[in-house]
Parts: structure tokens; C-alpha cells; sequence
């Protein structure tokens, strides 16, 4: 069975190969069948594992679960507030990721020029940085 390590880097390398245009089309990840439903394993178990976040802790996307364009992969986010009720991503298109998507955090993140972005995001797509 693959480890973790082992998926992470095959699905870095598998959307580090793929050309703009590729991205923009979503074209479907070159990878062999079981190493999709390990990541779908992997991905699933991931978002069950809960953590206990505060304001002003440090965090990054868990693997394969960025789905949005900030906080940039890889980087530092900051938590700005952890909400009491979570507010709901009124994307009306059913098709999106992020449609109905509990938005549990506030999370601050250096924009492209530096600038301080905050965006309303769902704690189960984040670990600790």
C-alpha cells in the first residue's frame, strides 16, 4: 500500500506535468486507478480528522484540498476569527466545490502584492502550518 508521502508526491507531480490551458479545462489527473481511490481514501480520511483551531494559529491547505486560489499552496494563512455559526457559500451553481460549503473560519493571507486578504473558509480543508 502506498503511504501517504508516496500519494502527496504523485499527485504533486501529476499537476506540476499538466499546462494552463490543461488546468483551465480540469482535465482528469493522469493517474493509474488505484492510486485514484487511495487518494479519494486518503482525501476522505483526512477531511473526518477534526481540528480545534484558534485565532491567530497558523495554517496551510491539507493535501489535495485546496479548491479555492488562496491561501496560495504551501503557504502560511493566519486565523482571524473561528466563527460561532458558520456561514454558507451561496454559490448557486451545484456543480461547485464550494456550493453550500460550511464557511467556519476567517482566515487571513498575503495577497500577490503583499496585501492582507481575509476570506471566510471551511476549517475541514485545513491543518495546522
Amino acid at each position: 500500500m502506498s503511504t501517504p508521502q508516496d500519494l502527496g508526491a504523485a499527485l504533486a507531480a501529476a499537476v506540476a506535468s499538466r499546462s494552463a490551458p490543461q488546468m483551465a479545462m480540469q482535465l482528469p489527473l493522469a493517474l493509474p486507478t488505484d492510486t485514484k481511490i487511495a487518494l479519494l481514501k486518503q482525501m476522505f480520511q483526512s477531511m473526518q480528522e477534526p481540528n480545534k483551531f484558534e485565532a491567530g494559529q497558523l495554517i496551510k491547505w491539507k493535501p489535495g484540498m485546496q479548491v479555492r486560489p488562496y491561501p496560495l499552496g504551501g503557504d502560511p494563512a493566519i486565523i482571524v476569527r473561528v466563527l460561532d455559526h458558520p456561514v454558507y457559500d451561496g454559490t448557486a451553481d451545484a456543480g461547485s466545490p464550494s456550493f453550500k460549503e460550511a464557511l467556519d473560519l476567517q482566515v487571513g493571507c498575503l495577497g500577490p502584492q503583499g496585501q492582507f486578504f481575509i476570506f471566510h473558509l471551511p476549517s475541514f480543508r485545513f491543518e495546522p502550518f
